[in-house]
């Protein structure tokens, strides 16, 4: 009923361009322009990220997803995918301080510790990355049936 359509590599590198776009625009680009904008806010505050970390976690997870793009429809694209899901999460937890976070401003101290917020935030990260190789098996294992024979 449905035809399924062939991955050809000019679509993986043209996926691959769009995903390195996007990746680079949302893990790079806007975490870069919020911790400048949050060092201007407080002077001094700890469990802030520092520049070099968004740059890493940054290339990092944007490396991985166009690795995992141009690898579609591949067996090695599965580890490139769910490391990414992964370094995000981590990447998540590390900028909020697993939690917790101390402000302080003027002489006065805030401490805010919201972990179980982060971990719901961080759950849907985590169910694709165990989702991706899931439904890797899945499609594979579907594919290995032999046919019924009809008549």
């Amino acid at each position: 009923m449905f035809e399924e359509r062939r991955i050809t590599w000019r679509r993986r590198i043209s996926r691959a361009v769009m995903v390195m776009l996007l990746n680079v625009i949302l893990w790079i680009i806007i975490p870069s322009l919020l911790l400048s904008y949050l060092a201007g806010l407080t002077p001094s505050s700890s469990g802030t990220i520092e520049p070099a970390s968004v740059y890493a976690f940054g290339f990092a997870i944007a490396g991985l997803q166009v690795l995992g793009a141009l690898t579609e429809g591949m067996t090695i694209s599965v580890p490139f995918v769910t490391g990414s899901y992964v370094t995000m999460a981590y990447y998540f937890y590390q900028s909020v301080n697993g939690g917790t976070l101390d402000l302080v401003a003027s002489g006065i101290g805030i401490s805010l510790w919201f972990q179980p917020l982060i971990y719901l935030l961080m759950l849907p990260i985590l169910m694709l990355a165990i989702r991706t190789p899931l439904i890797y098996l899945a499609d594979d294992h579907e594919a290995a049936r032999p046919a019924s024979n009809r008549v």
